[in-house]
């Protein structure tokens, strides 16, 4: 004679086995229903991301990326109309973030490839190029020469037709003439090291 065993609740080891195999059954499926609300969000984010990349700079939801590419600037200038003076790191024209006071950039090197992709950019959708205001100000300050009040500007009326132009384009065409300006960059660099 076959004898199971119970537990103190009076239930068998078939019911306590099959309770156990419905708990693993439960937890697997809670497993599986938060996996796929986690990818549902991934994917709602993503869908976001993307619509928001398709919207153009000048959109209420890029505010931050127009302000990320044009803030430094204008804080930089500002600046230096109110100071006169240039913030050096080793002889080197240097701006710092608002987000990030610590990060230094370098002066010089931005504000050319800026004047880089915005001449892309102008190439591209057929109008005058109106880089030079910010790219005499950029060599000037390489070179050390005094920056008057029309230096500045100058380089200013370049920042609001390069803000003009941002607003029209999308994060993503954005991204794409800064990637073309470093590719050629890299190119050329490579051409004079050969």
């Amino acid at each position: 004679m076959k004898r199971e065993r119970h537990d103190p609740h009076g239930r068998s080891a078939a019911d306590l086995f099959a309770g156990v195999s419905q708990a693993r059954a439960d937890a697997n499926l809670c497993r599986q229903f938060n996996l796929l609300g986690e990818a549902l969000q991934l994917e709602q984010a993503q869908q976001r991301i993307d619509r928001i990349n398709n919207l153009p700079m000048g959109h209420p939801e890029n505010a931050h990326k127009f302000g990320i590419t044009f803030g430094p600037i204008q804080a930089w200038m500002d600046a230096m109309e109110s100071s006169g003076e240039i913030d050096r790191l080793q002889g080197m024209a240097v701006m710092s973030l608002e987000d990030d006071p610590e990060l230094l950039i370098p002066v010089v090197g931005s504000f050319l490839s800026m004047c880089d992709i915005y001449e892309l950019i102008a190439a591209d959708a057929g109008v005058p190029d109106e880089t030079a205001g910010l790219r005499r100000l950029a060599k000037m300050i390489d070179v050390h020469m005094p920056v008057f009040r029309r230096d500045l500007e100058a380089a200013r009326a370049t920042t609001e037709w390069m803000a003009g132009i941002t607003r029209t384009l999308t994060p993503q065409q954005f991204s794409d003439f800064s990637v073309a300006v470093q590719i050629r960059a890299e190119l050329a660099n490579q051409k004079a090291a050969a």
